[in-house]
């Protein structure tokens, strides 16, 4: 597995975004980005020169996914022995998420559902997705098991859950944290 960290900006705007991929079999897939907003004033942007100094995490282990539907993106990581699947919801029915929105979430909320090696199963406050749309397909019927946490997609949803019987059940019309 290669990976490519590319970092890409517009030179008359405050946006950067460093973004890291995955290339296996031929294919490359985003399994990580990082948007970095910069003050015009106490940061220049030119078109000759910018250099960035930062540390991609510990990415030992990643398998991504989507359902059939491209609804639910899924991405299993291992960061630094912290081993995970993270699930993002791009539409829901219900536009109220299962929990109320922590206030020191400055980002997305109420789409991103984690489920780790052990614990319950949690609702994560994140700016990113969990996968690109062109991760593969996890069809319909079919089961994917990695840190002892197993996903099963079926057309009435997508169901993860680990060791200890703590998971979620997603899809457009409800989802379920057990």
């Amino acid at each position: 597995m290669v990976l490519l960290v590319g970092l890409s900006f517009r030179v008359w705007s405050t946006e950067i975004k460093i973004v890291v991929k995955r290339f296996e079999h031929g294919r490359g897939s985003p399994i990580a980005s990082y948007p970095v907003l910069c003050h015009a004033l106490s940061m220049r942007l030119t078109p000759f020169l910018v250099f960035a100094i930062f540390a991609v995490p510990a990415m030992a282990d990643d398998t991504s996914f989507r359902t059939p539907s491209g609804n639910i993106l899924c991405g299993f990581r291992d960061v630094d022995g912290v081993q995970a699947i993270r699930c993002d919801m791009l539409e829901r029915n219900d536009t109220t998420p299962i929990q109320p929105m922590p206030a020191d979430c400055d980002a997305d909320w109420g789409n991103m559902f984690v489920i780790g090696r052990t614990g319950s199963a949690t609702l994560e406050c994140a700016g990113d997705l969990a996968a690109g749309p062109e991760s593969p397909e996890l069809g319909y019927g079919n089961v994917t098991k990695h840190f002892g946490i197993t996903c099963l997609s079926e057309k009435a949803g997508l169901t993860c859950t680990n060791d200890e019987g703590h998971g979620f059940t997603l899809s457009r019309k409800q989802q379920k944290l057990f």
